[in-house]
């Protein structure tokens, strides 16, 4: 990638593909030049702060690139009061932005206007947004990063954001293009579709970032399954919890030592999900009311989202119950499970939920709660992605 060579990076999840792309890109940037230079996008809001954070991080490794005049903004808080700039004096010599979904649009356009950003993490369809406006141009781009790149081609108007964004060529030279995912190989048409459109150089080169080259889980996930009646799942998942939290503390009882995110579709209805499990959770661990558990879903209001994102990531809750939004490239420190109250869609869809541990050789364990007549999904997902499931005994 340092060559500057176009490049597809098929990585497990968890493997570090983040560090892989940005750690190249920003030695090539030039500080002095006041035009946008690295464009990475991502699918969902939670997954381009990640990223923003990690960028204001990496910056001081390169002595070149830091800022002169930090004014120690935290990111959250930023997000929180709809300022996501990098710093707020607007002399600093590598300001970075977010252009994230949700977020005030024409403050973002004043952001543009006021700070000449060198890097840019954003959401798909802000970013055609602010292109199609006007106000933010990439035709100077070094390097442009879709990160999960399958994630944005779910639906016609966000693959048309993607497109849009990919069809801007470079003034001077042609620019980087890099595509990243754990689940590349169902989208090989795209890829056709990039060459043939000439967003990508014809010579794109395949990255395998992966133990062995034919295995797509890391070998430190666990891999479990849960019979229960349909009507008994939420009352199942409890009992599971409870169950993994005795494992991980030796049997002691004086509080939650698990780290669990659980998944469930769309159409659920979280807030009772969560109410539910902290009422029960603070009879059973005698904790203050509502401390637990969080919930996350696009549903929910910006702020909402980055609040409950940072409690469970400083571990003020220890267990995130969750939509698919938190499904991809989010790396949270210490995921001990991932629970599966609703089915995963395919195999594709397990590997990214269960990719939330596990994560860089550490342990972790996958559990999918399922009824009797769900059992041919289990299989399905086994032969699918080579892996073995083992039933959680009562």
């Amino acid at each position: 990638m340092a060559a500057g060579q176009d490049v597809v990076i098929h990585a497990q999840t968890g493997s570090g593909k983040t560090l892989a792309y940005l750690l190249p890109a920003l030695t090539s940037i030039e500080p002095k030049r006041s035009s946008v230079q690295i464009l990475v996008i991502v699918p969902t809001q939670e997954l381009g702060m990640q990223v923003y954070r990690l960028l204001r991080s990496l910056v001081s490794l390169y002595p070149q690139l830091s800022t002169n005049d930090d004014d120690g903004t935290d990111p959250e808080n930023e997000a929180d009061s709809g300022t996501e700039v990098e710093s707020k004096k607007h002399n600093v010599s590598f300001p970075v932005l977010a252009m994230l979904d949700q977020a005030d649009f024409r403050r973002q356009k004043l952001q543009l206007r006021q700070v000449a950003p060198r890097v840019i993490v954003g959401n798909p369809l802000r970013v055609a947004q602010l292109v199609d406006s006007g106000r933010l141009r990439l035709d100077l781009l070094k390097v442009l990063v879709v990160d999960e790149f399958d994630a944005c081609l779910l639906d016609t108007t966000t693959t048309n954001a993607l497109q849009t964004i990919l069809s801007v060529r470079g003034r001077e030279r042609p620019r980087q293009t890099i595509l990243a995912s754990a689940t590349v190989p169902q989208h090989r048409h795209f890829l056709r579709q990039c060459v043939r459109q000439r967003w990508t150089r014809p010579d794109i080169k395949h990255i395998w970032v992966e133990e062995k080259s034919n295995e797509r889980v890391p070998a430190s996930l666990k891999h479990w399954y849960a019979l229960c009646d349909g009507s008994k799942k939420l009352a199942a998942l409890r009992t599971l919890l409870i169950r993994f939290n005795k494992e991980l503390s030796n049997g002691a009882t004086g509080g939650l030592s698990i780290r669990a995110m659980v998944f469930v579709m769309p159409s659920r209805e979280i807030d009772d999900i969560v109410d539910a499990l902290n009422h029960s959770f603070d009879k059973y661990f005698g904790v203050e009311e509502g401390k637990l558990v969080v919930g996350l879903s696009n549903n929910l209001a910006i702020i909402h989202r980055r609040q409950a994102m940072k409690r469970f990531r400083d571990g003020d809750a220890k267990v995130l119950i969750a939509t698919d939004v938190a499904a991809r490239g989010l790396d949270i420190p210490d995921v001990s499970h991932v629970f599966h109250l609703d089915l995963p869609t395919d195999p594709d869809s397990y590997l990214h939920r269960s990719g939330r541990t596990g994560r860089q050789g550490r342990p972790g364990s996958s559990v999918v709660l399922v009824t009797p007549g769900e059992q041919f999904v289990i299989s399905r997902t086994g032969n699918a992605l080579g892996i073995d499931f083992h039933r959680v005994e009562k």
